[in-house]
């Protein structure tokens, strides 16, 4: 946690949670959560696949092209909308 011992400190800090804020909520404004869900349920149900494991890669990779942003955003947004699936999948 930043200590306010100085302005220099103060104004560092606070870019700081800024930054930290900024990358919670990009997610949520680029994928909404309706749009998300549904994407979601249509590329999870879209296909045959062998396994789960399969099935959510796909699915993160689908969700990543849909809304344009990298794999790694995709999976933490289904992390975040509860899709337990996403938890060890890498791209």
């Amino acid at each position: 946690m930043c200590r306010k011992y100085n302005f220099r400190l103060a104004l560092s800090c606070f870019r700081i949670q800024m930054e930290k804020q900024a990358e919670r909520i990009t997610p949520s404004i680029l994928m909404p959560y309706h749009t998300a869900k549904t994407a979601i349920g249509n590329f999870m149900h879209g296909g045959r696949f062998e396994n789960t494991f399969q099935q959510t890669k796909y699915t993160i990779r689908k969700l990543s092209e849909f809304f344009s942003v990298s794999l790694e955003m995709a999976k933490n947004r289904m992390a975040e909308l509860g899709y337990e699936e996403v938890k060890g999948v890498l791209y």
